[in-house]
């Protein structure tokens, strides 16, 4: 488990500084300049030159109390999807499923991925059977599915521009096993977020700035992103990029 001392602001000691409150003075009187002037990019960076750079904690932990994170925790990752006529869409759920894991795996989650796992999605045709995910990995604590109910890369009613957009719901649910349980773990709901994604975020790009292949990867690269983020700790400096 990690230290609780992870999971708060980090203070650094700031020597032979005057104090306001307790706040060295200098940076009192930046967040003050900011907060007047709406900079909040600025007070985020002053507040990580005096103490270091906050964690975000992850939505899953602020729910359940426990973090994912730690190693001793062992989860799938599932995410299922409408088809698409696209032809940059076409493989979507299983590259933005690919995405996620890799997300997760970076920032230190433990992810399961075996064959069983394949053949229990394989054989339901795209569909999410969580209690026969849960007997074809019995070393599962948490699933976690990523559902999408609706996705598309051009702007409404005009092709040549591209924006990503996704919406649907993320769950985990956490497995029980027992010596009673015959094979068949209680699976139950812990966790769940609507998701609403756009990329970006400002305005669309035009298909004559990007191939829509590339643009297609760079919009599962940061919906992946934003699904991940509800399990893992960020910097508040990744969070407001």
């Amino acid at each position: 488990m990690r230290p609780a001392l992870d999971r708060q602001t980090s203070r650094r000691s700031v020597a032979g500084g005057q104090t306001l409150g307790g706040v060295p003075f200098a940076l009192a009187m930046a967040l003050l300049a900011c907060s007047q002037s709406g900079c909040v990019n600025a007070m985020v960076m002053a507040g990580k030159v005096f103490f270091g750079d906050s964690q975000i904690i992850s939505a899953f932990e602020q729910r359940t109390g426990v973090s994912l994170c730690d190693g001793d925790r062992n989860v799938v990752f599932v995410c299922t999807a409408p088809g698409s006529a696209s032809k940059e869409f076409d493989s979507f759920a299983m590259d933005l499923q690919d995405e996620v894991r890799l997300q997760l795996k970076m920032h230190g989650v433990t992810v399961i991925q075996s064959p069983q796992l394949h053949e229990v999605l394989s054989a339901s045709g795209g569909g999410f059977d969580r209690e026969a995910i849960a007997r074809a990995v019995p070393d599962a604590d948490y699933i976690l599915h990523a559902n999408i109910e609706q996705f598309s890369g051009t702007e409404d009613a005009s092709p040549d521009l591209l924006r990503g957009r996704a919406d649907g719901t993320i769950y985990a649910y956490e497995v029980f096993h027992s010596s009673s349980d015959a094979g068949n773990p209680r699976v139950l709901q812990a966790f769940y977020k609507q998701l609403h994604s756009d990329y970006p975020t400002s305005h669309p790009v035009s298909a004559d700035q990007v191939s829509s292949r590339v643009f297609y990867r760079q919009f599962v690269e940061h919906l992946g992103q934003t699904i991940g983020r509800n399990f893992y700790d960020v910097p508040m400096t990744d969070a407001i990029r």
